[in-house]
């Protein structure tokens, strides 16, 4: 064997999976969601296709969301190989990067901004799923 070679598995496939996995949800959450919106504000005897065309016509917003969340998702990924453990910083850094990156297009000023706003909610979110965590693990034990 070479020297300075690896024999450890890449992360990549792992990166990717778990991608795949966020992008797939949103797509089939989304698509459902609006489907059923689209059932309901429909007329009568047009309710099937209102909810296809809601489908259809909100499919940018679907995609968008689906992005947003693969972007963070991988961030995130990678981010935990590279620390080697889940570190409280990682969700706050994963947000405001994928909401960087995924505005990008609309400027500097507003990917900066966007980025902010993105690690503010990962920080909020980050803490409320600790804090839900604990809850949890202090309530007792359910008999059986």
């Amino acid at each position: 064997m070479e020297q300075g070679t690896t024999t450890a598995p890449t992360p990549l496939p792992e990166v990717a999976k778990g991608t795949g996995q966020c992008f797939t949800f949103v797509a089939t959450g989304g698509s459902a969601f609006y489907f059923l919106k689209g059932l309901r504000n429909s007329p009568k005897g047009r309710r099937l296709a209102g909810g296809a065309q809601a489908v259809l016509t909100n499919a940018p917003r679907i995609g968008r969301w689906g992005v947003w969340l693969g972007v963070e998702a991988a961030i995130d990924n990678v981010l935990e190989r590279v620390n080697k453990k889940d570190h409280r910083f990682n969700a706050m850094i994963s947000f405001g990067a994928a909401s960087a990156l995924v505005s990008m297009a609309r400027g500097p000023r507003a990917a900066a901004l966007s980025g902010i706003k993105g690690a503010v909610f990962g920080g909020l979110a980050e803490i409320v799923m600790r804090r839900l965590k604990s809850l949890v693990a202090d309530l007792p034990e359910r008999e059986k």
